[in-house]
């Protein structure tokens, strides 16, 4: 009998080890992952359009359909030189100062990007509130360009790298972009 209780208590155990364990692997499974190739990118563009609701986006789809077609518009790169040089959007140009781009009034549609798209839509703001129209950002920047497969182009060339920017916001992009070595942009 008491061979029986310990056979019957051992077989409780092992399915409630069981149990335990499949309970734990649905709970890790149904955990967010760490892949910044889709819902943190996601989770950013829309904290950016709530944050900058008069501030229209372009996909990277149009933009690359755009591209494709030859449509004239302007693409200018906000991020530093430093970013800017490790990699950039095909026909992208850095801005030399707000004004200079605010005081084009052509209706040549502009895109503005940046990493992900905040520091465009803060620049792309600004100009919608001085009166220049056409002007568009980039939905995600040019970590979720690359995400899905666009180039980007380092003096001329393609390249797979991308200026992390920094520490927190290179968790957005996926590790096979980040360069082997980079500076960190410093905030002011």
């Amino acid at each position: 009998m008491n061979r029986q209780k310990i056979s019957t208590h051992a077989s409780f155990l092992t399915l409630g080890c069981i149990l335990s364990l499949a309970a734990l692997l649905i709970t890790l499974n149904m955990q967010p992952r760490r892949n910044p190739g889709s819902s943190q990118i996601t989770a950013v563009m829309e904290e950016i359009r709530g944050a900058f609701p008069n501030v229209p986006t372009i996909t990277p789809h149009e933009l690359n359909r755009m591209l494709e077609e030859k449509q004239t518009l302007r693409l200018i790169d906000v991020r530093t030189g430093d970013e800017f040089y490790m990699s950039h959007l095909r026909g992208a140009q850095l801005p030399a100062l707000l004004e200079e781009i605010t005081a084009e009034t052509s209706p040549t549609k502009t895109v503005l990007y940046c990493s992900v798209g905040w520091r465009s839509a803060i620049m792309a703001d600004s100009m919608i509130e001085s009166g220049v129209h056409n002007v568009f950002n980039l939905a995600g920047g040019i970590f979720y360009w690359t995400q899905l497969g666009y180039p980007i182009y380092r003096e001329g060339k393609e390249t797979n790298q991308v200026h992390p920017y920094n520490a927190t916001w290179s968790d957005l992009l996926p590790e096979q972009f980040h360069p082997k070595t980079f500076s960190p942009i410093e905030e002011s």
